[in-house]
């Protein structure tokens, strides 16, 4: 049986009034129109389209009962915004197939492997901080020239090892060098 417009707008008027029983009545009578809807829009996409017609219903559906500031006026508006809702799902899911067609062959790496690459970094920085504090206690002038030397690529390896290094700045290493030199 289909529901009169009438019905219909007067649910979606309970249900922009904050009625949750007026949606739950509403969904069973909207979701063929819905889903006619649909079937319209995915006509117009290309052949093999990897969305089906129910996924879309199902996402363009979650997205209205998302909207919050929407004060529903009547079954034709409902049927408006959610037209456009499957229009904005469609281009959606467009540009995610696209962005994988072009950065799709991106390296995947689990996140037990960044874990683990982590670990190796934060291995490599302590090893270099404790170089550095060796080279420190036998001639610190050199030290200060390694660092002054390097500072483009140990800032743009770790900012945490400049923050971290008992207080100094790379900056402070820098005019300390100036002023030994000096």
């Amino acid at each position: 049986m289909t529901p009169s417009p009438d019905e219909v707008t007067q649910l979606l008027l309970d249900w922009s009034n904050g009625s949750d029983a007026a949606l739950q009545r509403l969904t069973p009578l909207v979701y063929d129109e819905l889903h006619r809807l649909a079937h319209r829009h995915m006509r117009r996409e290309r052949h093999g389209h990897t969305l089906q017609t129910s996924a879309l219903v199902n996402e363009a559906y979650l997205r209205l009962i998302d909207q919050r500031n929407v004060h529903w006026q009547s079954r034709a508006q409902f049927f408006s915004i959610a037209s456009r809702l499957m229009r904005r799902v469609l281009v959606d899911h467009a540009r995610a197939h696209n962005c994988d067609k072009r950065g799709g062959g991106a390296l995947q790496v689990s996140l037990d492997e960044a874990a683990f690459a982590s670990q190796e970094r934060a291995m490599e920085l302590v090893a270099l901080d404790d170089a550095l504090s060796r080279l420190d206690a036998i001639d610190g002038l050199a030290k200060l020239q390694f660092l002054v030397n390097n500072i483009d690529s140990l800032r743009a390896h770790s900012h945490s090892f400049a923050s971290n290094h008992r207080g100094r700045t790379l900056c402070k290493c820098r005019k300390c060098l100036n002023v030994r030199r000096g």
